[in-house]
């Protein structure tokens, strides 16, 4: 346990080193003393998986749907893309990640600008590279927020 604490303490660092703006398309890996609700939710779809997972209820900014994913070309087998929905008014969005040797789990997320009273309902589609730690391999990546697996590795 101690040892998934630390990995993912250095996953989180080197996303903050390298995160910029919504044109970086950087993976996010959530961590904290806490878990979040993605950290949650991709600890169930590992422990079921390849059960049928119930998708989750509402739209949670911290845990949004992917709308596809797909192999980049010159796929090299350490990342994908992933179509990220999310709002106009949103000041940043990325990818949460979480990978076991069995199954690979993602997620949205978005946060919301802070000084906006008034914004349009709209859904924006964004690629987000997700850069992982080894090769898919024959793992699939299923979607946190509907349970259903977007690619078979």
């Amino acid at each position: 346990m101690m040892r998934r604490g630390v990995a993912a303490a250095l996953l989180a660092l080197a996303a903050v080193l390298t995160a910029g703006g919504c044109d970086d398309d950087t993976t996010t890996v959530s961590t904290g003393d806490e878990p979040s609700r993605f950290d949650r939710r991709a600890e169930r779809i590992v422990a079921d998986w390849p059960e049928r997972v119930r998708p989750v209820s509402g739209r949670h900014g911290d845990m949004l749907p992917l709308e596809g994913a797909e192999l980049p070309r010159g796929h090299d087998g350490e990342r994908f893309v992933v179509r990220v929905g999310h709002g106009a008014c949103d000041a940043d969005y990325g990818a949460h990640v979480r990978e076991t040797d069995k199954v690979v789990v993602v997620a949205g997320w978005a946060v919301k600008k802070k000084d906006v009273d008034v914004c349009t309902d709209q859904l924006l589609l964004d690629n987000v590279d997700v850069k992982l730690e080894k090769d898919l391999g024959d793992r699939p990546v299923v979607d946190a927020a509907t349970g259903k697996a977007l690619l078979n590795g």
